[in-house]
């Protein structure tokens, strides 16, 4: 409601002012860049496709050198696009402004009530699930440069409530037949 809002000012000049503008998603960039600069960027299917999509696919671990330089190169042509509606300052202009940092590290034991809870996490199949997520899947698959699939990229890729006994799996973060991603666990207070 409120991006429809500000959209539907009428006015000559738009300023916006963020802290993060990308953090970890490319559709903010989109939006706030359309809101300021409407048309910069295009429809929001094209960037995703011409820009998103591309970087994204070239960040991955796994990519291909195709993929790296195609999102290197549209990481390349986006920031070009974008430099020309933004200025960006960052902490390095204005270091001897501001008053160092300390960081004061305190270790805290942990209670026995804390400690049987960290151990009952160590030892429940669940956690063993995660922790092994990384490793070759027992069903032998492998790349196309020979090397195996790791679990989690492939039988172990999702995970169902019931399969597990310690973790919960929010149903509003799994799609529609219950699947969840490893990386989206959420560990209740036990």
């Amino acid at each position: 409601a409120r991006a429809l809002a500000a959209n539907s000012l009428e006015c000559k000049r738009r300023f916006g002012l963020t802290g993060t503008l990308l953090q970890n998603d490319m559709m903010e960039l989109y939006c706030t860049l359309s809101w300021a600069a409407p048309g910069a960027l295009g429809p929001a299917q094209d960037f995703k496709s011409y820009y998103q999509v591309p970087i994204g696919m070239g960040n991955k671990i796994d990519a291909n050198p195709s993929q790296l330089t195609k999102g290197r190169d549209r990481a390349i042509e986006l920031h070009k696009l974008v430099r020309k509606h933004m200025i960006r300052r960052d902490k390095e202009m204005i270091k001897d402004q501001i008053p160092g940092k300390t960081d004061s590290i305190v270790i805290c034991p942990m209670s026995e009530e804390q400690q049987e809870v960290y151990n009952r996490v160590l030892d429940s199949d669940d956690y063993a699930l995660l922790r092994k997520n990384s490793d070759p899947c027992p069903c032998g698959i492998k790349k196309s440069s020979g090397e195996p699939v790791m679990r989690k990229r492939c039988c172990f890729e999702h995970v169902y409530q019931e399969d597990l006994s310690l973790f919960y799996v929010d149903p509003r973060l799994s799609d529609e037949e219950g699947k969840l991603k490893w990386s989206r666990f959420l560990l209740p207070a036990i």
